[in-house]
């Protein structure tokens, strides 16, 4: 054999290569115009070909090439992560970015990772999440919302990604979809952030269906809340802001009636949030829900009015999923696309259902006339029986029959309760317990979550979640 004809072992891709006629490795070369693979770029252990040679051969060359070091294999997540790194760097030169905000994105960062190999989530959605949070930095584009507001929306949208359990509705009607939220960040964080960096950039969002949908310029604003970085317990992000808002939009901006059944024209419903309309004193949220196709616009309600049958459609409108059977609520008041029941026992086995098809964070409705919700409310609801209201359901341990609560009015709200508890709040309170915490404590205009404000403008308005 000539040492000019090496022998090939194929097919020539990572962990084949050349030897000459010593049996030596031969460096990168071409053959035939086809790339020879460097020994730095095998992959061990060597392919069984090897059992073709001679013994003698055989063991020093698999001495030779254990004595090689490989380097590392970068992969695309590898290169998301370094990239969203270095770009916090660059912003942080350029004073777009705190130092201490730069750290505490690298420590989300880290977090995230954690919770991702627990939640098993996949390399892919840890590199798309990272994906459309550098997105939302280095756009250099015109779009509704400057750059400097942009990396603070990065911020705060790794850190729900890091921590879906700190996701809150603040001072607004949002509980609906503020439990989307958590369920999207929790299970499908790309999807969330990639909604936060569309509408951060265009002023939009294209649903699973297709759907173009359109933000008011009014609602990408920030509020008294959303303007502080990081933001409080209990108090919503501008991260969230747009993706609540958002999500609400997902929902109307596709529907051809509007809450009491009108006809309307597709696109013409719109859920906006106007900052010039929201007052702390009288407990005006600012948000409405507007039908476009009067003139002038005509207001339906002054919250988002969507019911818990609402929740997987938006849900899966994000995330591009057809997930099911994760919105429970009491039969009593059930409708579509929800599971019902009526019982301990029922809800006992929804909530193992949910935990042996891995869906959760489930989303329950509630009433917060009910313990342990009308307490978190602090006599906010003053003389009120509470409103509807729908929260996280995060774990549930059969053994002991406890559920843990996610309350999208701040950590103090959040719970871990008996099952029997937890169902006895999907229905509307009995006797004067309502009236007796009330009559005990002052109203306060900072508790957790907004105060009710009964819209007289749809006839059921009791039964949207507020």
């Amino acid at each position: 054999m000539m040492d000019a004809d090496p022998i090939c072992l194929e097919p020539l891709s990572p962990g084949h290569f050349c030897l000459d006629s010593s049996f030596n490795l031969l460096p990168e070369r071409t053959l035939d115009s086809q790339p020879r693979w460097r020994m730095s770029e095998f992959v061990r252990p060597l392919p069984v070909a090897l059992n073709l040679l001679p013994q003698s051969d055989r063991s020093a060359l698999i001495a030779d090439a254990t004595d090689q070091t490989l380097p590392p294999t970068r992969t695309p997540l590898d290169e998301a992560r370094e990239h969203l790194k270095t770009l916090a760097d660059t912003m942080v030169a350029s004073k777009m970015m705190k130092g201490k905000d730069r750290d505490r994105l690298n420590s989300d960062m880290a977090a995230f990772e954690s919770r991702a190999t627990q939640a098993g989530l996949t390399a892919d959605e840890i590199k798309g999440t990272y994906e459309n949070t550098s997105r939302l930095m280095e756009y250099t584009g015109q779009g509704p919302i400057d750059q400097a507001n942009r990396v603070k929306i990065a911020e705060q949208a790794l850190h729900h990604a890091a921590n879906p359990g700190q996701i809150d509705q603040g001072r607004h009607d949002t509980c609906n979809v503020s439990t989307v939220e958590v369920r999207n960040f929790s299970c499908n964080p790309a999807a969330a952030i990639k909604l936060i960096a569309d509408v951060a950039t265009t002023g939009s969002f294209v649903a699973s269906d297709g759907t173009a949908i359109s933000i008011d310029a009014r609602s990408l604003k920030t509020d008294s809340e959303s303007s502080r970085n990081p933001t409080a317990d209990g108090e919503r992000s501008y991260a969230s802001q747009i993706f609540q808002i958002t999500a609400a939009n997902v929902f109307w901006q596709r529907r051809l009636t509007d809450p009491a059944g009108n006809v309307a024209t597709k696109g013409s419903l719109r859920f906006i949030q106007d900052p010039s309309k929201r007052s702390s004193f009288s407990g005006d949220t600012g948000e409405r829900l507007m039908d476009y196709a009067s003139n002038p616009p005509k207001e339906l309600a002054e919250n988002p009015a969507l019911s818990a049958s609402a929740l997987k459609e938006i849900a899966n409108q994000i995330s591009g999923k057809s997930d099911n059977g994760f919105v429970i609520e009491n039969k009593i008041h059930g409708g579509a696309n929800t599971v019902h029941v009526g019982s301990e026992i029922d809800l006992k086995d929804a909530l193992l259902a949910i935990k042996q098809a891995g869906n959760f964070p489930a989303i329950i409705r509630v009433h917060t006339g009910n313990q342990p919700f009308l307490g978190d409310q602090g006599g906010g609801l003053s003389r009120s029986k509470g409103v509807w209201h729908v929260v996280s359901v995060t774990a549930y341990d059969e053994q002991t029959g406890r559920v843990w609560i996610d309350n999208q009015w701040g950590r103090s709200s959040d719970h871990k309760m008996k099952v029997s508890d937890l169902y006895d709040a999907t229905l509307e309170p009995k006797g004067n317990s309502w009236l007796m915490m009330h009559e005990s404590t002052m109203p306060s205009l900072h508790v957790p979550g907004p105060r009710a404000r009964a819209s007289t403008l749809l006839p059921d308005d009791a039964m949207w979640l507020h």
